[in-house]
């Protein structure tokens, strides 16, 4: 990890409400939206992505949800989520994703196109009748372990990373906007094994959304400096029950230069 403070402009430290308002873009700068869990809006060189960001239950008693006021607009593609590009996924857990809300988006932005492993795409794909155009929107991924799959939507690199997660279909996402490259991690596991096949640490990667546990645990840690080594990282996944503030104090000492991801709204200029 190659943190500084410089290269991060932060547009908000305290909640920002998702009213539709945008903030302007730097050229070559990237958007960084908090909206929930592990849900971003990522916007940069003319593109938007949204990443398990389209979730409906959630697990309220742990896990932050999108407020309905978000969800609706996420849903009917109503600004700053019109114009959507790519609608990612990282596994089918309804705390990353929700079949329902991901069709509805599709139904509303014919330019979005859905991007997931199989348990999650197959099931959007059956919330619409044989021969629907949306159909054609959407791509199951689900590369072998140790593997990856490469491919481009809208003019942007997409690498899908199979990052074990128990024995659920999960993924990352290693994505290439506005000169920068973005990875997201998925719900995997924080074991050294699960990255050893990927030589990320080669990738030169300026953003990564790490799940907090890594944070917590000697071989996590390891994964973030020596296989992620990203110029900025960004904790996610942080749960709202009582001992995670105690998780946060310790990983503000150890690791002062990593952002929380903690109030949907927080919004970052990259």
């Amino acid at each position: 990890m190659r943190p500084s403070r410089r290269t991060v402009t932060q547009l908000a430290l305290a909640v920002l409400a998702i009213d539709g308002s945008t903030a302007p873009q730097r050229p070559g700068a990237i958007d960084l939206t908090y909206l929930a869990n592990e849900g971003f809006l990522i916007g940069g060189g003319g593109k938007k992505i949204l990443v398990d960001a389209l979730l409906r239950e959630g697990i309220p008693k742990y896990y932050l949800r999108p407020s309905p006021a978000t969800l609706s607009r996420m849903e009917t593609a109503t600004s700053p989520f019109d114009g959507i590009d790519l609608v990612l996924a990282t596994h089918y857990h309804r705390d990353h994703f929700d079949a329902g809300s991901v069709a509805a988006h599709l139904r509303a932005n014919p330019k979005a196109t859905f991007v997931s492993v199989h348990q999650a795409a197959d099931l959007v794909t059956a919330a619409f009748p044989a021969g629907a155009r949306e159909r054609s929107r959407i791509l199951a991924t689900t590369p072998d372990r140790n593997q990856s799959a490469s491919l481009a939507v809208s003019d942007i690199p997409v690498k899908v990373i199979r990052l074990m997660h128990g024995n659920f279909q999960n993924t990352g996402f290693l994505v290439a906007v506005a000169g920068k490259k973005i990875l997201h991690l998925g719900d995997s596991d924080a074991e050294v094994s699960n990255f050893d096949a990927f030589d990320l640490e080669k990738e030169q990667i300026d953003l990564a959304l790490i799940p907090y546990w890594y944070f917590l645990d000697a071989e996590g840690k390891r994964v973030v400096r020596d296989h992620i080594r990203a110029r900025r990282v960004v904790a996610i996944h942080i749960g709202i029950e009582g001992r995670v503030a105690r998780d946060l104090a310790g990983i503000r000492k150890e690791f002062p230069d990593v952002i929380l991801a903690t109030e949907p709204g927080q919004r970052w200029t990259f």
